[in-house]
């Protein structure tokens, strides 16, 4: 039996965010699954601890240029000074794990239509979905996905902008 056309559009929405179809009817109930669970902690744990890697080594070598150095400063010092922005952001939203939250498991959503926006770099672009006054970052093919006349429901972890699922609503 071959799936529904509303069902398809549905799945085809979801994996071009990287997330599972199984995963929405527990998503609906605001419930996380295990398997959401563990790519969340992963994801977010990698992203912690490369902040707090590079900005020590940064501080580091800020610090040996500043004893081992007799000319100019300015670049140990501003090395130093990023090493403490790259620690310091690792407990900004960029950088916190939300542990706690993705512990309690809990999933809250946002309805309403979907505005995209991305920004791009030398070497990549990063997608957002802006709904309801709140932003939650997306693939490529995720923001291409979206058809700006419908509204959708964004399933993200509870008090986070941690998105988990999204759906088409009717």
């Amino acid at each position: 039996m071959t799936p529904a056309p509303a069902e398809t559009a549905i799945r085809a929405l979801i994996e071009a965010n990287g997330f599972e179809f199984a995963a929405l009817d527990a998503n609906r109930a605001g419930r996380l699954t295990p398997a959401q669970a563990e790519r969340l902690h992963g994801k977010r744990r990698g992203r912690g601890a490369a902040l707090l890697v590079f900005g020590a080594l940064c501080i580091g070598f800020g610090a040996w240029d500043l004893v081992t150095t007799d000319g100019a400063r300015s670049g140990a010092i501003g090395a130093a000074v990023l090493g403490v922005i790259l620690i310091a952001m690792r407990w900004s939203s960029f950088g916190r794990s939300y542990a706690a939250q993705i512990a309690v498991g809990r999933v809250a959503w946002v309805d309403g239509p979907i505005r995209v926006r991305s920004s791009t770099g030398d070497s990549h672009a990063a997608y957002w979905y802006e709904v309801a006054g709140r932003e939650f970052q997306t693939t490529e093919e995720g923001a291409k996905a979206i058809v700006e006349k419908l509204r959708y429901r964004v399933y993200h972890v509870a008090d986070s902008d941690l998105m988990v699922n999204i759906e088409p609503l009717n």
